[in-house]
Parts: C-alpha cells; structure tokens; sequence
C-alpha cells in the first residue's frame, strides 16, 4: 500500500477492515522501484514513513481512503472468477463412404409415347383462313357442323373420332387431309390415308380427288393411289423396299398381283385356283415328309368317312330313327333290293371290298351290311341308288325306298357302335376306296366338315383355313392349338391336331417356291409385333409416307394391322429423335365406330379403336363423338338402333338424322319372288338406286335367280350410271343407296368349343365371358343388321324366310325385330 501522509487523531483501525486484512490481496515490494535519485530519496522516505505508522499503529485517513479504494478496485479485480471454457460435448459419429442412396442395379428409363409432340403446329390465322376457305368451296350447304370442325381442326398429333353411321367419318378424315396438306404445307409424300376394303380404297380416292381439286390441287391417278391404301397395300410397299424380300409373293395376293392388285379381298376367305394348287401342293408335301402328319390324316380320313356321331337333339334325325327301327324287320329285303339296283347300275361290287351281306347286332336289332372293307376296318352300307326315283316303294311297302334309306342311316347313326361307311353315291364309294388304298404313298383327299365352319370343304383347304384365322388373330398356330382342350369324344380334336402339324411345313413350302411366298400375316408380323427389328432395314425414303396417317374404319382392322401402324410410327419417332434426321411432323388422326364391327368372327379386334388412348400413346390425345346423321331418316335410324341395343360401345349418342323430315321405318315382308319383284318395280320406277343386300348364302342361293333378272335389267337400261348393286351384307359398309332390300336373316355359327378357346387367347374384345367367340358373333350379327339398314338413305325392306318345323336352332337376328315398339313396321 502507497501511504501519503498520516494523523493521530483515531490510533484505531476502521471498523470495515480488520488490522491483518490491510494489506490482504496486495502484493508489497521492499524493493525501490528504478528510477532516478529522487524517486529513489522519495520511495526511502515512504517507506519509513509506512514502517513507523505501522510501529505506532497509526492511520492517515487520506491515505486510509486511497489506499481502500485502490486495493478495493484491485481486489475485486483480482477475484473477479475466471470465464469458464464453454464446455465441449464429445460425441463420435461414424462416417459411410458407401453409396446408399440405392441398393438397385441403375437402369434408364425409356419413352414409350409413338408421338412425342402433344400438338399440331398450327401457324396463326389458318384455320380461320380455312374455315373461309370452306365456306367458298363447298357452299352453305355442305359445311361441317360444329362436331366435325371440332374433329377436323383437332389440335393434338393423336385423335380419334367415332361416330354412329352416316355421321360423315369419311367426310371429316379427308377434310382433315386437305388441312394437313394445303394448310400445314404436309407434303403428300408424308402423309398416307389407309381405307379397310379395295372397295372404300377407291370410293375414298374418287372423293378425295374432288375434294382437292376444289381447293385447286389436281391428284393425278398416280397421286392418289400412293396416298390412299389399304394396310396390305402399305406393307407391300415397305417390303418391296427391301432387297431380300423384294420378290417376295403375299399368298393372298398370288395371281392379283400381276394384274395390279396389291389389295386383294380381305376377309374373303375363298382361295383362287392358283391358292388352292399352293395349298393342296404343301399338304402332299407334309404328308411326305411327315410320318406324324401322315399317320394322324389317315385316323381323321378314317373318322370323316364314316358315320358321324348324330346330335340327341336334331328332330329331324330322331323322326327318321324311329322309322328306321320301326322297319328293320324288312332290312334284309330293303338291302337285297338296294344292293340289287347297284348291281344292275354296274356300280356294285368292287374288287377292293367284300362283297356279302352281313349281320350287325346294333342295341339288339339285326340290321344288314352290304360288305367290309378290310382297309379302314369298316362295314360298307349301300343307300339309296342315286338314279332311282325318290317316289319309287317296294314291293309290300306304303313308304318309299328313298324314305326307308333314310330312316336306316339315322338308325345306324344314332345307335350303331360299329365303323360303317354309308355309301350315297357311286362317286363318294370310288372315291373313298381309291383315297384309302392310296394313302401308303398319296395323302387321301376328303371332305371334313368341322364345327362353326359355314360349309364343308376339303381336308387341306380347311386347314389351311383354320390356321390363317389363329393367325390373323396374332396367335402361333401350332402353339395356339397345343393349349387347347378337347373332350375325348370330340370328333374335331383329330383335325386340330392334323392342322398344329401341317401349318410348318405348308409355311415351309411356300418359302420354297420360286419367287418366294408368305402369307399376309407373317409379313405383317415381320414389320408389326416383330417390327423393332426389322423395320431398321427400310429405307426412310419409303418410311416417310407414313409419318402422318389417317385412317378409317378403325374398328375393323386385325392385331396384325394394328401392331404394323404402330411399329411404323415407333420407327419414324426414333429416326426423328436417336438418328437426327431432319423434324418433321408425326401424327394420326383416326375414324371409327364400334358399332359397325363386322368382321370380328373373322379375326378384325375393335380394341384399336376402343382402346385407342393406349393403343397409340401420345402427349396430346383427343377423343371427338360425331351423333348427327346425314344419310338416312329417323324411321331408318331409329329401326336400326333398335337392333345394337345394349351392346356395349364408346359412344352412347342417341341417333338423330339431319338428313329429312321423314320418318319411315324398316318394312319386313315374307321371302319371295313376287313380293321382292313388287317392291323392286316400285322403287325402281320412282328413280331410286337400289342396293340388294344378301344376308347369309343361303337365304341368297335361294334368291339368286330372282336377283340375277333385275340386275340384267339394270345393266341393259343404264349402261353408263348404273341403280342396281349387289352385295354381301357384311362388306356393304361405306355404301348407300335410296333404297335398301335386305335378302335373308343374319344367322350366327354353330358355337364351338375350340374357337371359343381361341378367341379367349386372344383377346380381340374385353370380356369376362368364358366364351368369348360366341359373344363376338352374338353381337356381330345384330351389328352387321345395323350396317345394311343404314346403307339406305330413304326406305328399307328386310325379306326374312320361313323357317323349317324341324330345323336346327341358330341364333337370328332378326329376333330382336319386335324388342322395341314402333321400330319395324312387320308385314308377315
């Protein structure tokens, strides 16, 4: 402590420190502090001075106060606790130096859209130019509706328009076309219109022609075809376009070709002579080659030429069996004379067979065989002599012989257990002998005739058959039938397996020809399902017409067809974006009505059209519904939808006509030549065109000497401008015509388990039913009766026959004639 002076006025400390706590905290040196001499005379003298104060204990309060308040300061200085360190939390952590973001194998993602641009590009003011445009070419009488203008001018690189019929699909489509080309400066060359038929192919074209030229563009013929095609036409040209199937022959179009035809007739399953040569050629090659084949054809020719198996059900058969057994106690006598009548014929016996009279035991009644025929293992049974008269009785009998036959065979064939050959005619019994005592060198040659099927027909051909509709239906033939199921008794599981063998090797001997062959299918499967590979090799050059489609009749097309449009547009999209080629354009604008599905029975899936959205999947999708009708009156519309009632379909307009304010419907009437001649001379007098339309063959067999007389009259009356077509009713489909007459009913197919495991496989419509092949048919025939009656613009008579007491039952469509009242106006 620092003392600057003293007093000896107080010789006691001060009562706030005690006398040992003075100098506490403060450190003091008995050393002088450097300095200069009188800082050193001035520390000796305060130190004294601090020493003596202390002997005395004496205080200087002056020097007591500084002193205080210094050391105070000091001291609290001084014991002013340390900050402490902030304090530290140690925790550990543990570092990954592993990925694990993912514990999955990286994979790229890919782009399934066929069209990658959502919308068209539309350059301003042009569609308001167009519009214009319209207006003056066409006139105020044929301007698109709202509804069309809204399909024409669809905004988007995908669009779909359906529409019931008469509601100008066609129209639209082909505006559409003079949209891409005139205004959105789409070259032809880019762009390609695909109709279903050869026939729509060349309507199309003759209308498109007009169209354009009203816009001042002159299609030459040229032109017109490379721009309108059928599908088989748009393959052809792909294939051309490769060096090794260049030559290659389409087998639909053998000997079309030649003549100009690269379209054929889809869905006519009739093969040329030249086809069926093919086909009878392959089938005598399998057999050859074959043991399999072979040994399976000689069961199924043993099966076919013998009894069939007869239905419990069929009245007529049953009727006839019982009159049968009623008289086999005179079988003996009706087989001597039978046998008797081949004999003076000169057509009985024959060396290969044994001739003699023997005895069958059949459900405990005798009943008489004419022979055995050592070679299939089968008794021969002689009918009724073919140049007898069918009024001609036996001596004894009230029944005639022809009548006594029959009544026989339907016995042998109800109840017979043994292998009998019924023998009609000296034809089929040389015919059966020769084919069989052939067959260890030559396939046998034989009818079959095989559930669902319209007719029979020979072995090969129906096989043949058989096998292109699994194709058609995007199915292996071979593999298809080997997942099929047959019951053990089913006489028709022989012939699917002959046709699983045959198939191969008829493929095989098509390629083997000189120029090559392939069926349709198989070229479409090339360049469709199987296109990614293949397609690579197709020049852009020939691939570019297809970078913007349109097409029509969508509901009709087949998987093949299908998957062909779309690994074509696949192609264009991956040339455009992966090969850099130069931007253009992409698109598909489509029409269609699912209602007009006629060809389903015949492998054609509506599932393009219904499925459209997912089918070809794009950014820019538009779905537009056409319900107004132009062609027909409400009468006609009104009897037609009465038909398609609860069928399921995309559109669900009611029908309504925009085309007169008459209101007649469809007339039924009795089948006959009077009343079919009546009607026609009153609709051909009032200067009518007039489209016959036939129903089902047979009906039209019936027909066809009655029709054959007003089409003559036609073409000797109107050389140049024909009023009288005829037509199948199922490929009448963008016709029309004043008047429609529509000859016969619309008659389903016996139903068949095969073909319903078929349909199942492949899926052409959705449906939960375990029988799909019937449902398809069900609903086709009421749909292919919906498509005649709205060919017709003003009337429309449907002439129906009369069905047999006894006759099978078939599902009509002519049985939803009285559902709705009002509908028909019937005249039977």
């Amino acid at each position: 402590m620092k003392c600057t002076g003293f007093s000896g006025t107080s010789s006691h400390p001060s009562p706030m420190i005690l006398s040992n706590q003075y100098l506490k905290g403060i450190q003091v040196s008995n050393k002088t502090a450097p300095g200069n001499g009188q800082d050193s005379n001035n520390g000796m003298l305060a130190s004294l001075s601090a020493w003596f104060m202390s002997a005395v204990n004496g205080t200087h309060p002056e020097s007591y106060r500084s002193g205080f308040k210094h050391g105070y300061l000091k001291g609290k200085e001084t014991a002013k606790p340390a900050v402490a360190a902030p304090a530290t939390v140690k925790r550990e952590f543990t570092i990954r130096l592993e990925d694990a973001r993912s514990n999955l194998d990286p994979k790229v993602q890919f782009d399934a859209l066929l069209l990658d641009d959502g919308r068209m590009r539309v350059p301003p003011g042009v569609v308001k130019q167009f519009k214009a445009d319209t207006l003056a070419n066409l006139g105020e009488d044929h301007q698109p509706t709202d509804e069309q203008w809204k399909a024409i001018l669809s905004p988007t690189t995908s669009a779909v328009t359906i529409g019931i019929a008469g509601t100008g699909k066609t129209f639209v489509m082909m505006l559409r076309a003079v949209f891409l080309h005139v205004y959105l400066r789409i070259p032809l060359e880019e762009m390609t219109i695909l109709a279903v038929t050869k026939d729509s192919r060349f309507d199309v074209i003759a209308e498109l022609t007009r169209l354009f030229a009203r816009w001042g563009y002159d299609l030459s013929r040229e032109q017109s075809l490379e721009l309108v095609k059928t599908p088989r036409g748009a393959l052809l040209q792909i294939t051309r376009s490769i060096p090794p199937l260049r030559d290659v022959v389409p087998f639909e179009l053998i000997g079309l070709l030649d003549a100009g035809d690269e379209d054929g007739r889809p869905f006519d399953p009739r093969l040329s002579t030249e086809q069926m040569e093919m086909v009878d050629g392959a089938y005598q090659a399998a057999y050859a080659k074959s043991m399999s084949f072979a040994q399976s054809i000689q069961i199924l020719f043993t099966e076919t030429v013998s009894l069939p198996r007869a239905s419990a059900d069929n009245a007529q058969l049953v009727r006839y069996s019982d009159l049968g057994s009623a008289r086999l106690a005179d079988d003996e006598l009706l087989t001597k004379i039978v046998t008797s009548s081949w004999y003076s014929a000169g057509h009985w016996p024959v060396p290969e067979i044994e001739p003699q009279i023997m005895q069958l035991k059949v459900m405990g009644k005798t009943v008489h065989a004419n022979g055995y025929f050592q070679a299939l293992d089968a008794h021969v049974v002689l009918g009724f002599p073919k140049d007898t008269s069918r009024d001609t009785c036996r001596s004894g009998s009230d029944v005639p012989l022809f009548e006594e036959c029959l009544g026989k065979r339907a016995f042998l064939q109800r109840f017979a257990n043994q292998r009998i050959i019924w023998v009609d005619s000296p034809e089929q019994l040389n015919s059966v002998v020769s084919s069989a005592l052939a067959m260890p060198q030559t396939a046998p040659r034989f009818v079959v005739r095989v559930k669902g099927l319209d007719r029979p027909m020979g072995v090969a051909e129906c096989m043949y058959q058989t096998a292109a509709l699994i194709e058609t239906l995007g199915l292996n033939p071979p593999a298809a039938i080997s997942q099929l199921r047959f019951m053990p008794t089913d006489p028709d599981a022989r012939f699917f397996e002959c046709t699983a063998k045959f198939w191969p090797h008829f493929e095989a001997h098509l390629m083997a020809a000189q120029p090559p062959v392939m069926t349709i299918n198989r070229l479409f499967l090339t360049f469709g399902e199987h296109g990614q590979q293949n397609l690579k090799s197709v020049p852009t050059e020939c691939l570019k017409s297809m970078r913007n489609i349109l097409t029509d009749e969508l509901q009709d097309v087949t998987f093949g067809t299908g998957e062909f449009i779309k690994a074509v547009m696949r192609e264009n999209r991956h040339r455009i974006e992966v090969d850099s080629i130069e931007d253009k354009p992409l698109s598909i604008f489509a029409c269609g009505d699912d209602f007009q599905t006629a060809h389903g029975t015949q492998g054609a899936t509506p599932k393009y059209l219904t499925e459209f959205k997912s089918q070809f999947p794009s950014k820019g999708y538009v779905l537009n519904l056409l319900g107004l009708n132009f062609r027909s009156q409400q009468g006609i519309i009104f009897s037609a939808h009465a038909l398609i009632l609860g069928i399921p379909a995309v559109s669900m307009y009611a029908p309504a006509s925009a085309a007169s304010e008459e209101n007649f419907p469809v007339e039924v009437h009795d089948l006959s030549a009077n009343t079919f001649m009546s009607l026609f001379n009153t609709h051909y007098a009032a200067g009518d065109s007039i489209l016959i339309l036939a129903a089902n063959p047979d009906d039209y067999r019936l027909s066809e000497a009655f029709v054959n007389v007003v089409v003559e009259q036609d073409k000797l009356e109107n050389p140049n401008d024909r009023r009288v077509r005829v037509r199948a009713a199922q490929r009448s489909k963008g016709l029309e015509a004043d008047t429609v007459i529509i000859l016969g009913d619309f008659v389903a197919a016996t139903s068949t388990w095969a073909k319903n495991q078929i349909f199942r496989a492949a899926r052409t419509v959705e449906t939960d039913d375990q029988s799909p092949f019937d449902v398809i048919q069900q609903n086709e025939l009421y749909r292919l009766s919906h498509i005649a009656i709205t060919r017709a613009r003003k009337r429309a008579h449907w002439l129906l026959g009369k069905d047999a007491a006894d006759s099978a039952h078939r599902l009509k469509a002519s049985t939803r004639i009285g559902n709705v009242q009002g509908s028909f106006i019937d005249h039977r």
